[in-house]
């Protein structure tokens, strides 16, 4: 007897699809799934609320209730009130919940990326290679509003060249602008004649 390509439904017959006599998985999984009305939970069976999973139809409605109580992101990073955003969700009356640590990777992956070139990855090694640590001052925190070393960069040509603290990272932009120094020499001088006076 000739191996099908295809089940009478259309579904492939591949060897991860095809079980005993040669029978689609998908197809006998779903005669089973719509022999019971409801799942072991007591959801309505129908087509719009099943899904394959490789095996078996799986009840699309559990499987949100299980995502809504997770203890933890994909990532492993726990779902605490501080780090637990909720969001709309596609459906009119659900809401998503994501994780805080992540969402701030993903935009300082973004910021990044469009910025300067660099993924999470080169700028980990960046920080490794720095000992985690400024390259001007050697602190090891960055300062500022976030937990991120700020990017150096070469503004007339776009170079990256470390890892600095938010405090030297100002204080290095005020050097390279020479009309801004030579703007606070002429402060710093007239402060000086007013106290001496």
């Amino acid at each position: 007897m000739p191996l099908r390509t295809a089940c009478k439904r259309g579904h492939v017959m591949t060897p991860d699809n095809t079980g005993v006599r040669n029978r689609c998985r998908r197809c006998d999984a779903l005669r089973h799934a719509l022999s019971r009305n409801t799942c072991l939970r007591g959801h309505p069976k129908i087509a719009d609320n099943l899904r394959f999973d490789g095996r078996a139809m799986q009840c699309k409605t559990c499987d949100a209730d299980k995502a809504a109580n997770r203890l933890s992101c994909r990532r492993g990073h726990e779902f605490t009130p501080e780090n637990t955003k909720w969001q709309k969700g596609t459906k009119p009356g659900t809401l998503n919940r994501t994780c805080r640590t992540c969402m701030r990777r993903f935009f300082r992956f973004r910021q990044l990326h469009s910025r300067y070139g660099l993924t999470i990855e080169e700028y980990d090694a960046m920080v490794r290679m720095q000992g985690g640590r400024c390259a001007i001052c050697g602190t090891d925190k960055p300062g500022g509003h976030g937990t991120w070393f700020c990017v150096d960069h070469d503004h007339a040509t776009g170079r990256v060249r470390g890892l600095l603290c938010q405090p030297c990272n100002v204080k290095l932009a005020a050097v390279e602008d020479p009309d801004f120094m030579a703007a606070a020499t002429r402060y710093l001088s007239a402060q000086a004649v007013q106290r001496a006076s």
